[in-house]
This record gives C-alpha cells, sequence and structure tokens, in this order.
C-alpha cells in the first residue's frame, strides 16, 4: 500500500495541448465540467468522505487535501464506490497518513478512552417520512463537533446522534 506523503502533490492537473488553442480551450472546458459535476456529488453526498479527509490534514498537520483528487484516488483503489458510499475508510485514512487505521462501530454512547490516540466520526441521524437521512461530522471526543462538512444542517439540528465510527492507530507502516 503506497501512501500520500509518497504520491506526487495532490492537484487534478490539465493537460492543454499546445497546438491548438481552440481544442485546448475546450479540452479544458471538458475536464472543468467533470471537476465541477464531482464536487457536486462529494458536496451532496459525500460527508463521510469528507470526514476521514480532515482527519487526515490533522494527522499530517497540513492545509488541505484536495477533495476531488482524494475521492478519484479512493474510487481507483476500490475503497469509494463511485456514488460516494464508502467501502473502506480505515484504508483511505491509512493511505493518506502512511499509518495502519483501524475502524469499528459503536453505538450513540462509547466514550473513546482519552489517552488512547484516535478519532470518532459521529452519525446523525433524521427521519423523513419512510426515509432516513444520515449526515457525518468529527467529533471532539467530548459530545461535541469538531469538522461539520455542511454548515448548518438540518439533519445535526433537527436529527438524533445514530452511531460513531471509532478509528484508532494500529501501527506505523514501515
Amino acid at each position: 500500500m503506497s501512501c500520500y506523503n509518497c504520491q506526487v502533490a495532490p492537484r487534478i492537473i490539465f493537460k492543454v495541448a499546445r497546438s491548438n488553442k481552440r481544442q485546448s480551450r475546450r479540452r479544458y472546458q471538458l475536464d472543468r465540467d467533470h471537476e465541477q459535476s464531482l464536487l457536486q456529488l462529494i458536496g451532496k453526498e459525500g460527508c463521510y468522505l469528507l470526514c476521514v479527509k480532515r482527519i487526515a490534514e490533522l494527522e499530517l498537520r497540513c492545509g488541505f487535501l484536495d477533495p476531488v483528487w482524494v475521492y478519484t484516488e479512493s474510487v481507483k483503489r476500490g475503497w469509494t464506490q463511485a456514488d460516494c458510499l464508502l467501502l473502506d475508510s480505515a484504508a483511505i485514512l491509512s493511505w493518506l497518513t502512511c499509518q495502519q487505521w483501524r475502524k469499528s462501530k459503536q453505538g450513540a454512547d462509547y466514550k473513546l478512552d482519552p489517552y488512547a490516540r484516535g478519532w470518532e466520526v459521529l452519525c446523525y441521524a433524521r427521519k423523513t417520512g419512510s426515509s432516513l437521512i444520515t449526515h457525518f461530522v468529527v467529533g471532539d471526543r467530548a459530545g461535541g463537533i469538531l469538522y461539520n462538512p455542511l454548515v448548518d444542517s438540518i439533519t445535526i439540528a433537527q436529527g438524533y446522534l445514530e452511531s460513531k465510527r471509532i478509528f484508532t492507530l494500529k501501527e506505523t507502516i514501515v
């Protein structure tokens, strides 16, 4: 498993052909349209992915990881489905931080050991008719919210804490 630190800078690089200006503008526009649709998808359905990305940023003490890059690479590696459903969130976090993480799903009343190195992702739920809407945020280990990818979330305001995803460090990848 290669990690984030071993990769080239996490950016979407648009290759522009220099031979024909019209062709290069057209290709650049197509790439931008694709990026906008990915950003729209991540913004609408990717709160769990954005939480894992934010934990990696905090672990690495870096300012920003490109969400489109994290999404496309995790889809390529089979850890995320195209609709932003995470299949292996621990693998994404391990790959981004070069450390081995494990994830467990716990109940809403679970308390993370204050001395253990770990993170919690809180899953809030809200019932609307016959469907259940969920939203993920990074918890601050004291019952509050450290990071919310969607400010003014109705699910958090009107919903309830359903469960927690607990990420704990296993060991460093050598």
